[in-house]
């Protein structure tokens, strides 16, 4: 087995920032799903956090729906209101 990572910087409109081995849809207000070009093989785990482009307000990005082929991120303002925002991850797990 060998280790594999994809790691990404996403704005809050979806553009990808940085990172490579993925795609971005963004699926409604504060909503994303991340799509891995090449499914991992076997179970890995996702860590994300949310960063202001343009504001000084906190906020949660919370990982749903995980599975090898991607994830779904849900971005939450300071009043736990859904909002546009960007975030980064990164992506661990498994291959053969």
């Amino acid at each position: 087995m060998s280790d594999r990572q994809i790691v990404g910087t996403v704005g809050k409109d979806g553009t990808i920032y940085s990172g490579s081995g993925f795609t971005v849809n963004r699926g409604g207000k504060g909503v994303y799903q991340v799509a891995f070009e090449e499914p991992f093989t076997e179970a890995l785990a996702v860590v994300a956090t949310p960063y202001n482009e343009d504001t000084s307000d906190f906020g949660v990005a919370t990982v749903h729906s995980l599975d090898r082929e991607g994830f779904r991120l849900d971005a939450r303002g300071a009043r736990s209101d859904w909002t546009d925002r960007g975030f980064c991850f990164i992506a661990v797990g498994n291959d053969d």
